[in-house]
């Protein structure tokens, strides 16, 4: 054997050696062929049937989890309008009315780039089906300022932020729809915003959405695959025994205030399998949904953000006028005060023709100037009124329009109209009766 052939032996043992220490041998690398995982038995010849569903169980289960992601609905916010003890209304009807809906459709966006989230959807209350609810009310909106309360609960009824807890939540704060607690975001916008023409087409309000997905996105980091699965089918029965409560109430239990799944219907049940089909169309009919959401929001998108540049300016002149009118009204009176002041002084019994004589001309200049100035004081609230008057035309006229539209099921069709929260309840009445006729075997569309 020559020094060449010792030499190869040699370098061959080193490479056997490497590999075994790092775990790379023969056996190693083959049962890495076709990911198969492990499982006990003979190393060689056909496992057990129950080995195999098992393990076929277990790779479908690897496969979903990475994208089973939980649904999202977004209810259109309650916009916050509250009376006051005089029966006035603090904000513009109409356009906290449209921001409801505007606010919606942000988050909606915002919780869309966290891709950390299903669908994302927006719609025009919480009857709607999802495994998660994100909910919103608009506590400040004025151009300026901005703040927001969220909750977030999901199919089962359970209150995310009340189950966490440890979060600087406000106590003080009314629970949204009476049952949920809320985190408020707020944010102040930067007056020097509007003159930067890199804004003009940004949204100045969008870090207080940025901020609320984030959080939602802290609130179910640690939600595990099992979780999506159980309330992926409880969404599903949910929205069963909404429409049949004899035939699918009977798959969960109310526990402490929240809906457990105790079983599901066999997969071959006829109803189950049409129910899951009117399903499929009811998210096909709030997906077109987004659609009016999102032309909605483009209509609007130049008067709103113009209703926003211009409030924060109006909102500056009128603090501005009132200062003004307060100092005015402040100076009239010492002005006033002197006057009559120097007047007294002039008309004493002890006579001084020096003295009287410029006690005399300040009384006159004092009260000229002191008129004056509550001329400006009138002249600046009148100036006030007037910024606030011009601040409701602009909430005045942002308006929603939705268009009448036209639903299909299979032969029969609808037609909706009215607002979308209207549009939509006449949809779910639709599905109701398209289910009730297909219950029945001998009935057909």
């Amino acid at each position: 054997m020559n020094i060449f052939n010792i030499f190869n032996r040699l370098i061959a043992i080193l490479l056997i050696i490497s590999l075994q220490a790092c775990g790379v041998g023969t056996q190693s690398l083959l049962g890495s062929v076709g990911n198969q995982a492990n499982i006990s038995g003979p190393a060689v010849g056909p496992t057990t049937s129950k080995t195999i569903e098992q393990t076929e169980q277990a790779q479908k289960a690897a496969a979903e989890a990475p994208s089973r992601k939980l649904d999202i609905v977004v209810p259109t916010f309650d916009p916050g309008i509250t009376e006051t003890k005089d029966g006035d209304t603090p904000t513009w009807p109409e356009l906290r009315r449209a921001e409801a809906n505007l606010f919606a459709i942000e988050l909606k966006k915002a919780l869309e780039h966290t891709n950390k989230f299903g669908a994302v959807r927006v719609t025009p209350d919480r009857s709607a089906t999802a495994a998660l609810y994100v909910m919103g009310r608009i506590d400040t909106s004025n151009g300026g300022s901005v703040e927001i309360d969220i909750a977030v609960a999901d199919i089962s009824g359970r209150d995310v932020i009340d189950d966490k807890g440890g979060f600087s939540f406000g106590t003080k704060k009314p629970k949204l729809h009476n049952v949920f607690k809320t985190k408020s975001f707020s944010h102040d916008v930067d007056e020097k915003f509007y003159k930067n023409p890199r804004n003009k087409t940004k949204n100045p309000y969008q870090p207080v959405f940025e901020d609320a997905a984030a959080y939602v996105v802290k609130l179910l980091e640690d939600v595990d695959s099992k979780r999506v699965n159980d309330l992926t089918k409880l969404t599903d029965m949910r929205f069963a025994a909404s429409f049949s409560e004899d035939a699918f109430a009977e798959h969960m239990d109310v526990k402490g205030g929240r809906v457990v799944l105790t079983s599901l219907p066999n997969e071959d049940d006829s109803m189950y399998q049409k129910i899951r089909a009117i399903r499929v169309r009811d998210q096909l009919f709030i997906d077109e949904l987004q659609t009016d959401y999102d032309q909605f929001a483009t209509k609007i998108a130049p008067s709103y953000h113009l209703w926003q540049e211009q409030t924060l300016t109006e909102i500056s002149a009128r603090q501005q006028a009132k200062r003004d009118a307060t100092k005015a009204a402040v100076g009239a009176a010492l002005l006033l005060g002197l006057a009559i002041a120097a007047g007294q002084s002039a008309t004493d019994n002890s006579y001084n023709p020096v003295g009287d004589s410029i006690a005399a001309a300040t009384a006159v200049t004092a009260g000229a100037i002191g008129i004056g100035m509550i001329g400006d004081s009138i002249k600046n609230v009148e100036e006030a009124k007037m910024h606030n008057e011009l601040i409701e035309e602009l909430g005045d006229s942002v308006e929603i329009d939705i268009a009448p539209k036209v639903v299909a099921f299979e032969e029969k069709e609808q037609k909706l109209v009215g607002t979308a929260k209207q549009q939509f309840a006449q949809w779910r009445a639709f599905l109701k009766t398209i289910y009730e006729l297909e219950k029945t075997p001998e009935k057909t569309l």
